[in-house]
């Protein structure tokens, strides 16, 4: 019944609940009524019919709820705060330490996700859980967390140790399925059914949404993309192959690429540098760096051409911190390519590819956002 509001425009009055959910009138009556008495929901307006007495609209209280959410990547750690609705409240942003023991670890998740919620006086009552993003494909479960980004955490019912520190339902997902729902639902792809989404960053990879959720497969690794040749005459892989997707694509792959080809510093520099300095040079017009950021949009479209055709996905986004520094500039060229090789609708109409617009926040908050609509009914006894 929840979501059945939540994905109705201006909520829906108790018949249109019960044609929505197929579940009795008094049925919708009494469970209206005890979300209402728990407050995750609010009437709204009524609402004139053309015939019939006016309806009371029912609306999920944004207030009623909330979940924190946590990206784990490999040098930094995301926090956020979203309230019923899926709206941000609050975030923050660490620096992480990957040579943290378990104990400090789920002590310093624990006190940042509780100092966001004093600050942003939400009653620790009010929090549902949490959702945690690791870094990969996978959506995993509580027994098999380990992170090849923490060592320390390899082995260990990680999941289960953050639960017990929060005192509060935890659930784990790989951050690139993150990356896409967070996205999906509050980010660039708020409008679109079913779309694929792209992962450029230390990590390739992708997921495809449907019916609201992102598709896992049969194992979870649905949207590995590693070996996914995307330029015949790339640079070789570790695997043997020319041109896959991880040695092209991957930020510390195209920041390699462009110091081979004499554009950036050849050096311990951070990577993150390296890719700013490749984007001042594209946007300098400097014509060595547009033939390979060219080159790069030929290989994401590729990418997409894959991806987005085998899951008949309606749009693509594409994030990380590859499409983040270099998006902006290759978008009309990746867009250009795709046109006529996926989604054709017969009537010649683009691709739609869209850039992410979450950054660094996309992860937590499409894990906040999974926490928020887990069936935590079967736990709590909450409609």
């Amino acid at each position: 019944m929840l979501n059945a509001i939540r994905w109705a425009p201006g909520g829906l009055s108790r018949v249109e609940l019960a044609s929505a959910t197929g579940l009795a009138p008094q049925t919708v009556s009494n469970l209206s009524r005890r979300l209402l008495d728990l407050g995750l929901i609010e009437e709204g307006e009524r609402v004139t019919q053309a015939a019939g007495k006016p309806r009371t609209m029912l609306k999920i209280r944004a207030e009623g709820r909330y979940a924190f959410g946590v990206h784990l990547d490999a040098d930094r750690l995301v926090f956020v705060l979203i309230d019923f609705l899926g709206r941000l409240v609050a975030s923050r942003t660490i620096i992480a330490d990957p040579d943290a023991g378990p104990s400090e670890f789920c002590g310093v998740i624990s006190s940042t996700l509780m100092d966001l919620r004093r600050n942003a006086d939400v009653p620790r009552g009010r929090i549902g859980g949490a959702g945690v993003a690791l870094p990969g494909l996978v959506v995993v479960d509580l027994e098999s967390s380990g992170s090849d980004a923490f060592p320390r955490l390899q082995g260990l019912d990680f999941g289960s140790l953050l639960q017990e520190s929060l005192e509060l339902p935890v659930s784990l997902s790989g951050d690139i399925a993150a990356n896409a729902l967070g996205e999906y639902r509050v980010g660039a792809g708020a409008a679109c059914e079913a779309p694929a989404y792209l992962h450029l960053s230390t990590r390739i990879g992708a997921a495809a949404i449907f019916s609201g959720e992102v598709f896992a497969g049969q194992n979870g690794r649905a949207g590995d993309l590693a070996h996914l040749v995307v330029d015949p005459d790339g640079p070789v892989c570790d695997c043997g192959q020319r041109g896959c997707a991880v040695a092209c694509l991957t930020r510390e792959a195209v920041v390699r690429q462009a110091a081979q080809r004499g554009l950036t510093a050849d050096g311990p520099s951070p990577v993150g540098d390296g890719l700013q300095e490749l984007h001042e040079l594209v946007d300098n017009g400097t014509p060595e760096a547009t033939d390979f950021v060219a080159a790069i949009a030929r290989q994401v479209s590729n990418a997409l051409v894959a991806v987005a055709g085998l899951m008949g996905s309606d749009a693509a986004i594409v994030g990380g911190a590859v499409w983040e520094a270099l998006g902006e500039s290759v978008l009309p060229q990746v867009v250009a390519s795709v046109r006529g090789r996926v989604g054709s609708r017969g009537d010649d109409a683009p691709f739609p590819v869209l850039s992410g617009v979450l950054g660094q926040n996309a992860a937590a908050l499409g894990a906040a956002y999974r926490e928020l609509l887990a069936p935590r009914e079967a736990r709590s006894g909450n409609p």
